[in-house]
């Protein structure tokens, strides 16, 4: 004895095993040209997301529009920046607020950079701030602290 709603079940699963059918070369295309990049990292317990890479690309604008500094110096930053931020990256899943302050000290740093006529003394004190960030990394990153002292070295002989 066939009930009703069997009846409607079978259609249902047959226009589903169709449907899926005809998606299955899009699906199996769409998973073999993708690749898995994570960008955005939820911190819990936090105020939001922290988009790394967003972060490294605002550094290297500030850095590469810097009209304080001439090509040779802002390729130097770039390079410290982008190993700094690297190690940053590294330490995050375990250190994540310790790896967004000290992602936040490098932007601000930068952004400071950029000025026509940057701060000695705001320079001084952001740099502080970066190589202090930098130690609560030095658990999971020890090189985190040697970078970071050396953006600071750099800019303050630049200085």
């Amino acid at each position: 004895m066939t009930h009703a709603c069997d009846s409607s079940r079978e259609k249902t699963l047959t226009r589903y095993q169709l449907a899926l059918a005809e998606l299955e070369p899009v699906i199996g295309k769409e998973a073999t040209q993708s690749s898995s990049t994570v960008n955005n990292i939820t911190i819990s317990n936090n105020s939001g997301i922290i988009n790394l890479n967003s972060v490294l690309t605002d550094v290297t604008q500030s850095i590469s529009n810097a009209e304080s500094m001439d090509a040779a110096a802002k390729e130097k930053l770039t390079a410290l920046f982008s190993a700094l931020l690297s190690q940053i990256q590294t330490a995050q899943p375990e250190h994540p607020e310790a790896a967004e302050v000290a992602a936040e000290q490098a932007k601000d740093l930068a952004t400071e950079l950029k000025r026509l006529n940057p701060r000695a003394v705001v320079l001084r004190i952001k740099g502080n701030g970066l190589i202090e960030a930098a130690k609560t990394l030095a658990t999971v990153v020890p090189m985190a602290i040697n970078t970071a002292k050396e953006i600071v070295d750099f800019i303050g002989a630049a200085a």
